[in-house]
């Protein structure tokens, strides 16, 4: 689903002040840890609008402990037409309702919780009302190759197309948009972004989108020259292809992060891996680019809970965010073991944590995304106070420790050991 970006790592400065995000934030507490939740749908099977069912009173009760909420309603919902065997064909319409609706019921307990909404950010995957009936019409809104070709990840075995991306089509394989065209730009912003936070009933309700998978499938397969497994096509790709529509796309988000700061709207984006390979949304690009507009990086897989492993990296890059300002969510996740975890299995991925929470970042844990997968931990609600300042890196690399009013914390991710200690219990 999504994954992590992992940026170049700078040099560990002094932490900068941050500037409240847009979409409702007004002050951070250290009081306590910042936790975020993401519930995702309540049906058993997807999370288009058919199969969903109103939070329940126990369930809003739970989701309202959390700092910060954002829910999915609206998932991979334009399909082709007619849909393949027993599957519904769910549209945008019905998901942003559903969103708003959920979103009215948490407002309706809290009147100050925030609450974002999840959306499938690349046009690429067709994830919106009339995305591959307007495709399949006028293919000139689609991405082509070097050779005019239309680029189109509807790929089937009895129906080949012009590319494969094996994997990060999920359930909506669809054309590649161009979004070197602005009626393509607009027609996302139109169709997926107004009707979630502008229009004025959503706009009450919901305070953000969550935009996951934002540069998902181009980064994948349009490697030059034909892709590269698991996506490749028998279609031609030049590096001068790749840059401009890099740009392009780089630019489409800039316009859409900056519309929606402008109307205190705020943005959650999952990007990437970026390499050599792909798109030239290179790591400080991308970074300056949230950075800009004071929206949240997404560590989806920053740990693994009862599974420690070296997460160095992620602890460096997350320290780098917090350096610059950067606001971010970092989650820890590993199965359905989560929900019967005990604190010393919790205890490495918190620590990690630690080590990197800086103003304006929130640590989630679950077992999955779905409505019942965001537990609350004791460790929760424990003091924490403010940090005596960054985390300090010992005499091994992989080695930090840091303090807080109340808390102190060590890890070794080459021993993968750590410790969080709370002198004040």
């Amino acid at each position: 689903m999504m994954r992590i970006l992992l940026s170049l790592v700078v040099g560990v400065a002094a932490a900068a002040e941050v500037v409240s995000p847009p979409g409702g934030f007004t002050s951070y507490s250290w009081d306590k840890l910042s936790t975020f939740c993401f519930p995702g749908g309540t049906g058993d099977v997807g999370w288009g609008p058919h199969n969903q069912s109103a939070f329940t009173s126990a369930q809003i009760a739970l989701y309202t402990k959390f700092d910060f909420i954002m829910i999915a309603m609206l998932n991979q919902t334009a399909r082709q037409e007619p849909c393949p065997g027993n599957m519904q064909c769910d549209f945008v319409p019905q998901g942003t309702a559903m969103s708003v609706k959920q979103a009215e019921a948490i407002k309706a307990i809290k009147p100050s919780a925030i609450v974002f909404a999840y959306i499938t950010g690349f046009l690429a995957q067709s994830t919106f009302e009339g995305g591959a009936k307007l495709a399949a019409k006028d293919p000139s809104w689609w991405l082509s190759d070097s050779k005019g070709v239309p680029l189109n990840n509807n790929y089937t075995t009895k129906q080949p197309t012009s590319c494969k991306c094996s994997g990060y089509t999920q359930q909506a394989p669809g054309p590649m948009w161009d979004f070197r065209q602005q009626r393509v730009r607009d027609f996302f912003v139109d169709e997926m972004v107004a009707p979630m936070v502008f229009d004025s009933k959503a706009s009450d309700a919901i305070d953000g989108i969550f935009f996951d998978d934002a540069l998902d499938i181009p980064n994948y397969c349009l490697v030059p020259p034909h892709g590269s497994p698991p996506c490749t096509g028998n279609f031609t790709w030049k590096p001068s292809d790749q840059a401009d529509v890099g740009a392009a796309t780089l630019a489409h988000w800039d316009s859409v992060l900056g519309e929606m700061a402008a109307k205190n709207k705020g943005v959650v984006m999952s990007m990437n891996p970026v390499t050599s390979s792909s798109y030239p949304i290179n790591s400080s690009a991308g970074d300056g680019m949230l950075q800009k507009h004071k929206s949240f990086h997404f560590f989806e897989f920053f740990c693994d809970i009862g599974a420690p492993a070296d997460i160095s990296e992620a602890i460096s890059l997350g320290l780098s965010l917090g350096a610059r300002g950067v606001p971010f969510l970092a989650h820890a996740g590993g199965g359905a073991t989560v929900l019967q975890s005990s604190f010393k299995d919790r205890e490495y991925c918190l620590a990690a944590y630690l080590m990197i929470a800086s103003e304006w970042s929130f640590y989630g844990v679950s077992s999955s995304w779905t409505a019942d997968s965001f537990p609350w931990f004791q460790e929760f609600d424990k003091p924490l106070g403010k940090p005596n300042g960054v985390a300090k890196a010992g005499v091994k690399h992989g080695q930090w420790s840091r303090q807080f009013e109340h808390v102190d914390v060590a890890i070794d991710t080459k021993a993968l050991t750590a410790s969080v200690t709370w002198r004040t219990l």
